[in-house]
């Protein structure tokens, strides 16, 4: 906050701070936004693991279920001369 001086060289000090103030501001914001994003990538690639793991899992369910129900449809063995 800029108070009331009684010199030009207190209120370039002032200023001086100010612009201080201003410049680390504006880096914590940066740096804000930057830890925002790199959060986003990693939920992104966090959601992408969980859905092929997920499908995974669906695909070895389904294997040991098809495996474990009997075939309704048993193959015939077919014999080449």
């Amino acid at each position: 906050m800029i108070k009331q001086s009684s010199t030009i060289e207190e209120l370039q000090n002032q200023l001086i701070s100010s612009h201080r103030d201003f410049d680390l501001a504006i880096e914590r914001q940066k740096k804000s936004a930057s830890e925002a994003e790199e959060a986003r990538i990693f939920a992104e690639d966090l959601e992408r693991s969980f859905n092929n793991l997920q499908r995974t899992v669906l695909r070895i369910q389904d294997k040991i279920s098809s495996h474990n129900s009997p075939n309704p449809y048993p193959s015939k063995r077919v014999s080449f001369p």
